[in-house]
């Protein structure tokens, strides 16, 4: 009835205000997007400062997404890494399509669009069955973190569907900075429910010989493996470095789950990342929540 109408709960949504207002405008920040390559956007962003290295980690951060997430959520992601992740003009976004480029450019938002003509990241076989999103984010991922790391640049990442509690930052820096003797590369999350098995949707990275060589052997295994899940195959990568590490060689070949299997198998990894993963209390990734102290 018209009372419980009245009485029912109004939802408004507060966005922040629009950076760019006409249609004209909105168009020539696109086509500048579209136009640059999606490496020299990021440097770009670096050499303007448009995004600087956060002083407690010495890192830049950066998510990916498409229009499906970006439509409801881009506000919410940017705010969340401002007022509680804590890398306020330190992070940025890798457009996947047009239109979340151009929510991006409306709103003021830091933003990449991927775009690529490079024949070799795309699927070398056109039987296999692999959507476009998949293969964009699996390639954007691997692609933007090895450059970061090549350039020298320490950095976070975390995906669109990660929601923080509080900052990771200190957990971040005590990981990477704390030993100097006992460098340690990357920290990643795991799986609640199979602690040992590594979750990529939050990794940070410290940029030497060792990420370098790591990210290029996860583009490699994304291309002579191409429908094989982005976790996986960093998951798999991971494994052999520490095999390689315990044993001082590279153990059982890649076995399963691989489609198709790659073609260097295992491949040749000469400089083995050292890695750990947070706590399950600390960053949790499953279906269901539990008591957790940091995100």
């Amino acid at each position: 009835n018209n009372n419980n109408d009245n009485n029912r709960r109004r939802v408004s949504y507060i966005y922040p205000p629009e950076v760019l207002t006409t249609p004209a405008e909105i168009s020539q920040c696109i086509q500048q997007s579209m136009n640059i390559t999606w490496q020299n956007q990021i440097k770009s962003l670096l050499a303007t400062n448009r995004i600087r290295k956060e002083p407690i980690t010495n890192m830049v951060a950066f998510t990916i997404s498409d229009y499906s997430y970006a439509s409801d959520m881009m506000h919410d992601v940017f705010q969340m890494n401002d007022e509680i992740v804590g890398f306020d003009d330190s992070f940025f976004m890798m457009a996947l399509d047009e239109s979340t480029m151009e929510m991006a450019c409306r709103y003021g938002y830091p933003a990449v669009a991927w775009h690529t003509d490079n024949e070799k990241e795309q699927p070398r076989d056109d039987n296999i069955n692999i959507s476009k999103l998949k293969h964009d984010v699996a390639h954007t991922k691997f692609e933007v973190s090895l450059l970061l790391v090549t350039l020298g640049i320490d950095f976070f990442f975390y995906e669109m569907d990660v929601w923080f509690l509080t900052s990771p930052k200190e957990l971040i820096a005590d990981y990477h900075h704390s030993d100097k003797n006992n460098p340690q590369d990357m920290l990643l999350s795991a799986h609640t429910k199979d602690p040992q098995s590594v979750n990529i949707g939050v990794y940070s990275v410290s940029s030497n010989q060792r990420t370098i060589e790591f990210f290029q052997l996860c583009i490699q295994m994304t291309r002579e493996s191409p429908a094989t899940h982005d976790q996986w195959i960093m998951s798999q990568l991971l494994l052999l470095a520490w095999t390689i590490h315990q044993n001082g060689s590279p153990g059982v070949q890649f076995n399963r789950m691989w489609y198709p299997p790659p073609q260097h198998n295992p491949p040749s990894m000469k400089f083995p990342p050292v890695y750990g993963t947070y706590n399950t209390n600390e960053v949790q990734a499953g279906e269901y929540l539990l008591p957790a102290r940091s995100a």
